[in-house]
């Protein structure tokens, strides 16, 4: 790619060697384009950002290229996107699949539809391990995990087979992370597979009823359940020709050993299923694919839709997180209860070793150094005393640029009016990155409910920038649950 495309940062200079730019339609704002290292062409991608939110306009962008793009499969009644609050570790963006609660059946497929990358598609007896961390709700049902030729009606009506299936059983998660993980060998069966039934025989009377593919002159044709039959010693060739309707589809050369690349599609969703009061809402993050035999990873990145190589490391410290609140309502299916429950003892750990489990109303602040010592722990009362905050804004203010610090609530933090009297606190959070306590941006912490002071928050970060921050209002009907931030810092 590099070669069909120079970049001269000192004079802000693009100079394409091979290809041309795609002018029939400009960038929208925001939008963002790739260049095709197979042409050297540059084309818009479908894609919008917005504030914490990736859009993508395309359902199936697979370029062959690249090993595919953001893919995604819809139907009216399921939201499938990606969000910068989604996410686990480090990542830009992470998939999110929802379900309105209290809905029929109707129109609610969807999900994740990845590519693996080309150069792995095909790579016969290779081992792999295919991994992603997920957390949230299913709806009571499985969420379905697996590879195909295409999401769906995966063999076509002529009998293609599913390499494998391996769905993730009903899960509430609690909004903390749990890791899916399922390891398969690419077969020569599956790779050099002839699709269709039949080889055709001007002896035989094919049938009208079921779905089946006949094989004729190196191409394959496709009958569909309840089409006419075809015609007893006429030729797939000719009676597709006359427009008859006995076959629907022909595929030149489908014939053939590894037409059908049943190892072409991933898919991660739902099927079509009744949402009870709380619906369905989960997160993914952290896709790779791992070639075993190879010791090889790849990572997907959503921020352009592409499998890059991972540099696996054991360095740096595991963080688990939990801020909580404290709601007297029992965790039901019932909608105007907890969607989620966010009770509970805020909790930290480092390396799997147990800080805290505990209570402790308002925020509590932990500093520790690159090994994972404890420097400073101090619970901060920001709900009914005021100098707290301030203490705290100090605290923050004070923490040196090589040193860790996590940040849990528990019971109570304060309400809004507490921070616009005393801001100092929310302002330093703030300039440290803070998304949840900034006024203008969309997922601040009060803009569902102003007074409401049960709000859950956790954050991590090193020195004077925020590195991870997640919660939600008391009140957020959707968007409620705890603040739970696991994972790796280094």
């Amino acid at each position: 790619m590099t070669e069909k495309m120079r970049y001269k940062k000192d004079i802000h200079e693009l100079t394409l060697n091979e290809g041309e730019f795609d002018e029939t339609t400009a960038l929208g704002t925001n939008q963002k384009g790739k260049l095709v290292n197979s042409t050297g062409d540059f084309i818009g991608l479908g894609w919008e950002e917005e504030e914490d939110i990736l859009i993508t306009n395309q359902d199936f962008p697979n370029d062959g290229v690249f090993g595919g793009s953001w893919g995604r499969y819809i139907q009216s009644n399921i939201v499938v996107d990606s969000r910068e609050l989604a996410t686990k570790d480090g990542n830009r963006y992470a998939y999110v699949i929802k379900r309105a609660p209290d809905i029929t059946s109707t129109s609610t497929w969807g999900g994740v539809s990845l590519f693996p990358p080309a150069a792995l598609q095909r790579l016969s007896n290779h081992k792999f391990r295919f991994s992603f961390d997920y957390r949230g709700y299913s709806g009571g049902y499985t969420m379905d995990v697996y590879q195909n030729y295409s999401i769906g009606w995966g063999n076509f009506g002529i009998n293609l087979p599913t390499p494998w299936s391996n769905g993730i059983g009903s899960f509430d998660t609690d909004w903390e992370w749990e890791n899916y993980s399922y390891e398969f060998t690419v077969q020569d069966v599956y790779l050099n597979a002839i699709a269709g039934h039949f080889d055709w025989d001007a002896n035989t009377q094919y049938v009208s009823s079921g779905y089946y593919g006949v094989r004729y002159n190196g191409d394959l044709y496709r009958h569909n359940s309840g089409q006419p039959a075809p015609t007893l010693g006429v030729d797939p060739a000719t009676e597709y020709a006359s427009g008859n309707g006995a076959y629907s589809v022909k595929w030149v050369g489908g014939a053939a050993p590894g037409y059908f690349n049943v190892y072409n599609n991933i898919k991660i969703g739902f099927t079509y299923q009744g949402q009870n009061a709380r619906g369905t809402h989960v997160h993914i993050d952290n896709i790779t694919l791992t070639d075993i035999t190879n010791s090889e990873t790849w990572k997907y990145d959503l921020t352009d839709g592409t499998w890059r190589a991972e540099n696996l490391t054991e360095d740096g410290l595991d963080i688990l997180a939990k801020g909580t609140s404290f709601v007297a309502i029992a965790r039901s299916d019932n909608a105007n209860l907890d969607v989620f429950a966010v009770g509970g003892n805020r909790f930290l750990s480092i390396n799997g070793t147990t800080v805290y489990d505990t209570s402790g109303r308002g925020l509590r602040l932990t500093v520790f150094n690159s090994s994972g010592s404890i420097i400073s722990d101090t619970t901060y009362d920001t709900h009914g005393v005021g100098a707290d905050r301030d203490s705290l804004a100090t605290a923050l203010a004070g923490i040196a640029s090589t040193n860790y610090w996590t940040i849990t609530s528990f019971d109570a933090i304060g309400t809004e009016a507490n921070y616009d009297s005393n801001p100092n606190l929310r302002n330093k959070l703030v300039s440290m990155g803070s998304k949840m306590w900034n006024t203008n941006e969309s997922v601040y912490l009060w803009s569902v409910n102003a007074s409401q002071t049960r709000n859950t928050y956790a954050a991590v970060g090193k020195g004077q920038n925020l590195i991870k921050e997640d919660g939600a209002n008391g009140l957020d009907s959707t968007y409620k649950r705890k603040g739970v931030i696991q994972t790796r810092i280094s």
